[in-house]
């Protein structure tokens, strides 16, 4: 009696330690659990507070993801912005045009395809483009231009460079040159651009996100849309 009471005590105190580590490990999986718990809903709470910071930034600057970051014109609407865009290119009295919206990947594609097709029907003897942005640098602007016409420029005054420039552009009897990137206003003739009874075989593209830059600042004859239904009735004869 006495060897079985001690063997049975023996057989309750293991089963006590297995309990006692069953328990612990329960414990010690409802702490993970809690700690994962509470590391999912941080991040969760993380991710909805800097999702909400940006949505509040983009309103507080007047954005529209599908303006700004949408997919591209349906097809047919670049089809009809760019017929209009060449018609007015090969109007005798139009030479200072532009291009305006909301979305760069729209106004790059039309752009894009605008070059494409004067290179292809031969409408001009050349086409040269570069960006003017926010503070415009006429040096660099003049540089690149310049380069793309196999001109180096090496005066180091805006005045000698513009003249050079000037002269090179006229040895082209039809050029295009397309500024992007135009946030107001800007002196053509100081970067040494002519066009108008200056160079009527020069025609000017400027590309732009606000209609007012053009219209109002740069005064340019025509103006299309990327964000707007387009449509003929803006030609002008």
């Amino acid at each position: 009696m006495l060897m079985e009471t001690s063997h049975a005590r023996n057989r309750r105190n293991h089963s006590r330690t297995i309990a006692g580590g069953a328990v612990a490990r329960r414990s010690s999986t409802m702490l993970l659990e809690t700690s994962r718990c509470r590391t999912s809903r941080l991040q969760k709470n993380l991710s909805e507070s800097h999702y909400r910071s940006l949505i509040d930034e983009l309103i507080r600057a007047g954005g529209d993801f599908s303006s700004r970051h949408g997919s591209l014109m349906p097809p047919e609407s670049t089809s009809i912005i760019l017929k209009e865009i060449m018609t007015a290119l090969t109007q005798p009295n139009i030479g200072l045009l532009g291009l305006y919206g909301s979305s760069n990947a729209n106004k790059e594609n039309v752009v894009e395809k605008v070059t494409r097709r004067v290179e292809r029907d031969g409408l001009f003897n050349v086409v040269v483009k570069t960006c003017v942005m926010k503070k415009p640098d006429l040096k660099r602007i003049q540089g690149e231009l310049g380069n793309a016409l196999g001109l180096q420029l090496h005066e180091k005054t805006l005045k000698e460079r513009a003249t050079r420039l000037c002269e090179r552009v006229k040895m082209e009897d039809k050029i295009l040159i397309i500024l992007h990137d135009l946030h107001g206003q800007i002196n053509l003739a100081k970067i040494g651009i002519p066009f108008g009874n200056d160079h009527k075989g020069c025609k000017i593209l400027l590309v732009t996100e606000n209609k007012e830059v053009l219209s109002h600042k740069m005064k340019t004859q025509i103006e299309f849309s990327v964000d707007e239904e387009p449509s003929s009735s803006g030609l002008i004869y």
